[in-house]
C-alpha cells in the first residue's frame, strides 16, 4: 500500500467534506455505496454531505478514516 502526506482538509461550500493529498491522484476511484469521489479539476477526494446529522455531530476522525479507508482498497 502507498501512503501519502494530507496537505488540507476543509468543508467546501457546498458542504461536502474534502481531503488533498500531497502526491497521490485517485482518478479511477469509484465507490458509490460510500459516497467518495475524486475532483478531477481540484485534485481532491470529497464526500457529500451526510443526510442525517451535521458535521458539528459527527466525529472528524471518524469520517477522515472512513474516506481513508477505502482509498486504500
Amino acid at each position: 500500500m502507498k501512503s501519502d502526506s494530507i496537505t488540507e482538509i476543509g468543508i467546501d461550500s457546498k458542504e461536502r467534506l474534502y481531503i488533498i493529498p500531497e502526491n497521490e491522484q485517485f482518478t479511477m476511484i469509484w465507490r458509490s455505496a460510500s459516497e467518495v469521489h475524486w475532483d478531477e479539476n481540484r485534485l481532491r477526494l470529497y464526500s457529500p454531505k451526510p443526510r442525517e446529522w451535521s458535521y458539528y455531530q459527527l466525529n472528524d476522525l471518524y469520517i477522515f478514516t472512513y474516506e481513508l479507508g477505502y482509498c486504500a482498497i
